[in-house]
This record gives C-alpha cells, sequence and structure tokens, in this order.
C-alpha cells in the first residue's frame, strides 16, 4: 500500500480527546506519558547513536530534560520529527526504511512530551497554574498520537500511519529545517528497537 497521506482527509488531533472529559490537562498528559515514557526514553537514547557525535539531537534523546534548555531541546526534536515526515511521505510502500521512520516519529514525539513539564515547572512554582495547564494542552497531542502512531507501526496498519502523518504534519507546519541541520537520518534501526521494548 502507498503511502499517500494527500488522499486522506485531515484529521483533528484533538478528536483523541473525549470531549465529554473532567480530567485537568496536567493529568491527562500524565497519565499518557507515564505509561511509556521510561522505555521510550530508552529506545530514543539507542537511536540517537545514529547521529553524528556533534549532532545535539544525539544529548536530548539521551538524558533527563532540563528545564532551563527544554523550550530549545523541543525545538531540535519537532525539527527531527518534520525531516523524518517528509522522508515517510517520499516512501510508496510499506518496508524496512517506512518502519524506521514511523517508529522515529513515534519515539521522537514522546520524548517531545517529557518536555511539557519541565518547561511548565517554572509557572507553577509561581502559581500560574492556568499557564502551566495551558501549554501542556497546547503539546498534549504529542505523546497521544506518539502512542497511536507506535501502535500502527507495530501492526502494519499504514492507513493509520498515514493518517497520522498528516495530523502531525499539521501540528509542526511552522517548523523550520535550516539548510545545514545536521540531522543525518537517527531514525536508521528505530523499528527493531521499538519490537524489543514492546515485548511483554
Amino acid at each position: 500500500m502507498g503511502l499517500e497521506p494527500t488522499r486522506l482527509a485531515a484529521h483533528d488531533p484533538k478528536s483523541c480527546l473525549s470531549a465529554n472529559s473532567s480530567t485537568t490537562p496536567r493529568a491527562q498528559i500524565i497519565s499518557v506519558r507515564g505509561k511509556y515514557v521510561n522505555n521510550w526514553y530508552n529506545v530514543a537514547f539507542e537511536c540517537a547513536h545514529r547521529i553524528s557525535r556533534k549532532s545535539s539531537l544525539e544529548v536530548i534523546l539521551g538524558r533527563v530534560i532540563n528545564p532551563e534548555t527544554a523550550g530549545k531541546e523541543r525545538t531540535q526534536l519537532t525539527r527531527a520529527v518534520t525531516l523524518a515526515l517528509r522522508e515517510l511521505m517520499r516512501q510508496t510502500e510499506a518496508n524496512g526504511a517506512t518502519r524506521d521512520l514511523a517508529a522515529f516519529i513515534a519515539i521522537t514525539l514522546e520524548t517531545v512530551a517529557g518536555t511539557i513539564d519541565p518547561s511548565v515547572a517554572a509557572w507553577e512554582k509561581r502559581g500560574y497554574w492556568v499557564k502551566a495547564d495551558h501549554f501542556r494542552m497546547e503539546w498534549l497531542w504529542t505523546g497521544q498520537i506518539a502512542h497511536s502512531m507506535r501502535q500502527a507501526v507495530l501492526q502494519d496498519e499504514w492507513g493509520t500511519v498515514a493518517r497520522l502523518s498528516v495530523q502531525i504534519a499539521q501540528k509542526l507546519s511552522t517548523v523550520k529545517l535550516p539548510q545545514r541541520h545536521r540531522l543525518g537520518t537517527p531514525w536508521v534501526g528505530a523499528y527493531e528497537r521499538l519490537k524489543v521494548i514492546n515485548k511483554p
């Protein structure tokens, strides 16, 4: 099956949330992220070794997020996702490269979700709860789509992968890649690592 997201109707990631849910944004993102973040950081660290040692993405994926640099790290991670999306949308069939790309996108989005709490920690200390919750809601989609993408690639649901790719592209439409981004091809081997952590 060819991956042609342009044939798919745009789907709003917010539909992942229950319209009647009374759970606070903070509780939702913690719930989504808490189940997977530990394993995902381990996989992300291994994926990072595919990048040049000089790449800052390797450092970001391989350690706990620093609250003071979370914003810059989130920018680097979203650029990596954008690059992987471009490559994924060029694919015409499901193969090893396609699986690596989709797995890497899921891993990196989960890492992005992990930057949210450190980013709002300072606001919460100062009592800016509304601002913190608004920011969490703005980025809540990253953990949700990461989980959906993970399940889709492991189950070879390429229609779902294509649909999710459209959603991600819409969310990251303002992300710009510099001509000399030095990101390399960090997705190589991501699928095999994803299968390892998915084992019971």
